[in-house]
């Protein structure tokens, strides 16, 4: 049983991370093509200039966390509470890892996204059009993901069983 919660959960993990990670890196490159920089420390307030492409790449780091409602979550709760019974207290390692990643992601949007703005970036334009609907579409999928796993989790969970 907590097997097949693990492999579940893990599958899962790895399908919803791809997606999580296609919003994040895309937005960055929305970031770099509208201010010149990738760089967290060149960065600065961009959510003053740009809120679409901001609150984007902060719904794609808060999934990456795993917070309840978005996509991330589901996977790495499974793979918690399944690992428990067969790793006991160990399981508190991963915790921990995913504390340091929670600590790095809330820095970086802090600085990037909401900090003092980076008058050296000029006056930029938030993202629009095509590229603005193809971020939301992303979005929609881990928010989706998030809050209805049974579409995604169930079909995982079947195909699981058959390996374990």
């Amino acid at each position: 049983e907590n097997a097949l919660i693990v492999a579940s959960g893990g599958m899962f993990q790895i399908a919803t991370h791809g997606i999580i990670m296609l919003l994040v890196f895309a937005s960055i490159y929305y970031i770099l093509i509208k201010t010149g920089s990738d760089r967290i420390p060149s960065l600065g307030g961009i959510y003053r200039d740009a809120p679409f492409l901001s609150t984007l790449l902060l719904g794609g780091l808060l999934a990456s966390l795993g917070l309840p409602g978005l996509a991330g979550f589901v996977g790495e709760f499974s793979i918690i509470v399944g690992s428990f019974q067969t790793i006991g207290y160990w399981i508190f390692l991963l915790v921990f890892g995913m504390l340091i990643t929670a600590s790095y992601h809330i820095w970086a949007a802090q600085k990037a996204l909401y900090g003092p703005y980076n008058e050296k970036l000029g006056k930029i334009s938030d993202i629009s059009g095509g590229p603005l609907a193809m971020l939301i579409l992303i979005f929609t999928i881990i928010l989706i993901l998030g809050i209805f796993p049974v579409l995604f989790f169930g079909p995982i969970q079947a195909y699981a069983g058959g390996i374990i």
